[in-house]
């Protein structure tokens, strides 16, 4: 893969996790968000980082470990909002 590539793999990466957060500020203010639409994204962009060669694994590490933690984070906001306004 070439740099180019990396790059563009690089900032797909980085909007996935600003798309991540902007969900996480929607769901703060009690709006429905589309987690279908944030899994397809982030599976089609994992496919392609793990399609990359051995070696350029490590370049993606740091922004994949934000990215899960992000998830996490929304996961934990979506779990609260439930809570607090879907009782049953």
């Amino acid at each position: 893969m070439n740099s180019s590539q990396r790059d563009q793999l690089i900032a797909e990466l980085e909007s996935l996790i600003a798309f991540i957060i902007k969900a996480q500020e929607l769901v703060h203010r009690g709006e429905i968000i589309s987690m279908p639409d944030i899994e397809r994204e982030a599976d089609r962009v994992c496919k392609q980082i793990m399609a990359q060669p051995q070696q350029d694994l490590a370049l993606y590490q740091p922004l994949m470990a934000d990215m899960i933690t992000q998830l996490d984070i929304l996961v934990e906001l979506l779990q609260k909002f439930k809570h607090e306004h879907l009782k049953e």
